[in-house]
C-alpha cells in the first residue's frame, strides 16, 4: 500500500538539489543558454584549442547544462568531461584542497583524465608518455622535511583510475566498432548518461597518494621546470590522441566554480596561462563573482555569463516572468510523471499555483527550487498530506526567507537596496557586490546582456525597510 510517507519520500529523492539532473530530466532552457546558444556550436567547428570560461552562481544549473552540451557535441573532437568538486570529496576526501589548487596540479589532473580516457574508452597504448606523467607528477610532490617519511609512492596509473571522467562527443567516430566493445569491457565502471560514458573511479581515498592542494611558502611560477614538465607531459598525450585518431580532444572541466579563495582563482587563470597553455578545447565551470572581479586580466578565456532562469519582471520584482515559470512547470512536470509509473495513483502533488510560487521564490535558482520542493516533502510527511497544501508551500519559503537574511550587514542591505531601485539593473562596482553574487543574494538574469536583482526571497524585507508595501 502506497502511503502519504511513501509518496512524499519519492518526491524528496527525486528532487536532489545537490546532483545534476540525468539526461532523462533535464529540461530545455530555451534562450539565453550561453552554452547552447554560443560555446557547444563553436566547439564543433574544426578550430583547435578553443579556451571558454563559464561563470555563473553555484546551483545554476551549469553541471546539468555542461552534461548536456558534452552529450550534444557533434563534428570530429573527443569529449572528455571531469567533475573536479565530486573528485577532492570522495577521491581526494578533503573538499577544501580545491581551494588551493594550483596550476601544476589542475593541468596534472587533466592529464590523468586523458590518460585514462584513451587506455579505457580507445584501447590506447601510452608507451613513455605514461611514464613521462608519472615523472613530472613526481616532482611536483612537496618535499618531505629532513627526518620525515616520505610518504606513499604515486602510481600513475592508480591515480589515473582515481579521476572518473566521463566521455562522449564524436568518440564513435574515432575508431568505430571496437569503440563500443571496449566501452562494453570496462564493466561495472562504465554507465551510460545521456550518450556519455561514466568511468567511475575506482582508486578509493586509501590509495590516492598526491598530496593536492598543499600551498607552501609560494606557488611556482609557470617558468619552474617541474611546472613545465607537467605541461609538456599532459601535452604530450593530447598529442597523441591528435596523432593517431586524427581527433582534437575537447575536456569539460566542471566543479571549479567551488574554488572561492581569490588567490586560488588568481594562480589558476589571471596570473598564470599554463591552463590555457594545454593543446585542447576547453570550457570551465567558474564562479561568476570571481570572473567578474578579475574579468579584464583573463586574456586567454573567453568568458559568458550562465545566469539563472528568469523568474521575476524586470520592470517589477514583484511579477513574475512567465518564461520561467514554464521552465520550472515544465521541469517539475518531467519528475512527477516518472513517479506516476512507479507509485499507485494518487491527488497531485503540486497546483499549477504553488509550482510558480515556489519556483519565483527560487529565484529561478535550481538548487533553490528543489531545495523548497524538498521542504514541503518533508512538511508534508509530518502532516500526513496527501497533497501541498498552501500553508506548508508558506512555511517553506518562509524557511529559505529567513536562512537567506540571516547574517545580512547593513552595507550589504544598502547595496541591494540600491540594485533594487536602480531601473537598468545593474551590476554595482566593488567586492561587496561581488561577494553578494557569490552568495547568491545577489542574482544575474539573462537578457541580451545581464541584468541582477536581490534574491527574491529577500525582497520582503528590502521593502518593507524603504517604506513600501510588502511583498509576499
Amino acid at each position: 500500500m502506497t502511503t502519504n510517507m511513501t509518496r512524499w519520500r519519492a518526491v524528496h529523492d527525486l528532487f536532489d538539489p545537490t546532483e545534476p539532473a540525468p539526461a532523462h530530466l533535464r529540461v530545455d532552457r530555451g534562450r539565453y543558454n550561453p552554452l547552447a546558444e554560443k560555446i557547444t556550436p563553436r566547439l564543433g567547428l574544426p578550430l583547435p584549442h578553443q579556451k571558454y570560461l563559464l561563470a555563473g552562481p553555484i546551483g545554476s544549473g551549469k553541471s546539468t547544462e555542461l552534461r548536456a552540451a558534452a552529450a550534444g557535441l557533434t563534428g570530429h573532437k573527443l569529449v572528455i568531461l571531469v567533475d573536479l568538486q565530486r573528485h577532492f570529496q570522495f577521491t581526494v576526501v578533503d573538499p577544501n584542497a580545491i581551494d588551493r589548487l594550483q596550476p601544476a596540479e589542475l593541468v596534472g589532473l587533466l592529464g590523468l583524465a586523458v590518460l585514462r580516457a584513451g587506455s579505457e574508452v580507445l584501447g590506447h597504448s601510452w608507451g613513455p608518455r605514461a611514464k613521462r606523467l608519472d615523472e613530472a607528477i613526481r616532482e611536483m610532490q612537496p618535499r618531505p622535511d629532513p627526518g620525515q617519511d616520505a610518504g606513499p609512492t604515486l602510481d600513475v596509473a592508480k591515480l589515473a583510475k582515481g579521476v572518473a571522467v566521463f566521455v562522449g562527443g564524436a568518440a564513435g567516430a574515432v575508431i568505430g566498432g571496437p569503440l563500443a566493445s571496449a566501452l562494453g569491457a570496462a564493466g561495472a565502471t562504465t554507465v551510460a548518461e545521456g550518450g556519455l560514458k561514466l568511468l567511475e573511479a575506482v582508486t578509493d581515498a586509501a590509495e590516492w597518494s598526491w598530496r593536492l592542494g598543499q600551498r607552501g611558502a609560494g606557488s611556482p611560477s609557470d617558468q619552474d621546470p617541474r611546472v613545465r614538465a607537467v605541461l609538456s607531459a599532459t601535452n604530450a598525450l593530447l598529442d597523441d590522441i591528435r596523432g593517431e585518431y586524427q581527433r582534437d580532444v575537447v575536456l569539460l572541466v566542471d566543479g571549479l566554480d567551488r574554488v572561492q579563495d581569490n588567490t586560488t582563482f588568481q594562480s589558476l587563470f589571471a596570473d598564470s596561462s599554463l591552463v590555457a597553455e594545454l593543446r585542447a578545447d576547453l570550457v570551465v565551470t567558474l564562479r561568476l563573482g570571481l570572473v567578474q572581479r578579475h574579468k579584464a586580466r583573463l586574456h586567454a578565456w573567453t568568458p559568458y555569463e550562465f545566469t539563472n532562469v528568469p523568474v521575476v519582471d524586470r520592470a517589477d520584482p514583484n511579477a513574475a516572468d512567465p518564461r520561467g515559470l514554464e521552465f520550472f512547470r515544465a521541469l517539475t512536470q518531467r519528475r512527477m510523471d516518472t513517479l506516476a509509473a512507479a507509485l499507485a495513483p494518487g491527488p497531485a502533488f503540486f497546483t499549477d499555483a504553488q509550482v510558480d510560487a515556489l519556483a519565483q521564490r527560487s529565484g529561478g535558482r535550481l538548487r533553490d527550487f528543489m531545495y523548497l520542493v524538498r521542504e514541503v516533502a518533508v512538511a508534508a510527511m509530518l502532516a500526513d498530506a496527501a497533497s501541498a497544501t498552501d500553508p506548508l508551500i508558506v512555511t517553506a519559503i518562509d524557511k529559505l526567507r529567513r536562512d537567506r537574511e540571516s547574517g545580512l550587514n547593513a552595507d550589504e542591505l544598502a547595496l541591494l537596496r540600491g540594485v533594487l531601485n536602480d531601473p537598468q539593473r545593474s551590476l554595482p562596482a566593488g567586492e561587496v557586490a561581488t561577494d553578494l553574487l557569490d552568495r547568491q543574494l545577489l542574482l544575474p538574469y539573462p537578457n541580451e546582456s545581464t541584468w541582477y536583482l536581490p534574491h527574491p526571497i529577500l525582497l520582503r524585507r528590502l521593502t518593507r525597510m524603504a517604506g513600501g508595501p510588502a511583498s509576499g
